[in-house]
C-alpha cells in the first residue's frame, strides 16, 4: 500500500514495528494504529494531522507529535525492562521536565570568550 511513516515516529507509535530492527525498515502494520491516534489534535502544534503520542502519566490525555515534542524538549524516553524489552516513555510539559532541544543551544556570553 502507500502507507509510510517517520522513522521517529514509528518507534514511538506502539503499534508500529520495524520488519527489519537493525536497518529500521520496513516499517510495517501502519493500517493497525489505533484509529482514535489519528483523530488526536497535538497541542503544540494545534495540527490533526498524522498520529500522535500521549503523556505517559496517568489519566493525563496531553497529545503530542513525536517531532513537536522533540522541538519542544519534552521528555521522552526508552525505559529497558528486566526482561530485555523497551517502554517508550513520554511525558508534557506539565508532567515531566522540559529541556532545551539541542539545536537551540545559547551561544556563550561574549565576555566567556573574551577571557578564553
Amino acid at each position: 500500500n502507500n502507507r509510510w511513516a517517520h522513522v521517529r515516529c514509528a518507534r514511538w507509535i506502539p503499534e508500529t514495528i520495524f520488519k527489519d530492527d537493525m536497518k529500521m525498515e520496513p516499517i510495517g502494520n501502519i493500517d493497525g494504529i489505533d484509529k482514535q491516534r489519528w483523530k488526536l489534535t497535538c497541542s503544540l502544534c494545534n495540527i490533526q494531522k498524522g498520529a500522535c503520542i500521549q503523556c505517559s502519566r496517568g489519566t493525563c490525555t496531553t497529545a503530542y507529535h513525536v517531532s513537536c515534542a522533540t522541538r519542544k524538549g519534552f521528555q521522552l524516553n526508552i525505559v529497558q525492562r528486566k526482561d530485555g524489552s523497551v517502554d517508550h516513555v513520554s511525558f508534557c510539559a506539565r508532567h515531566g521536565e522540559v529541556k532545551p532541544p539541542l539545536n537551540h543551544l545559547s551561544p556563550a556570553p561574549a565576555s566567556a570568550s573574551a577571557s578564553a
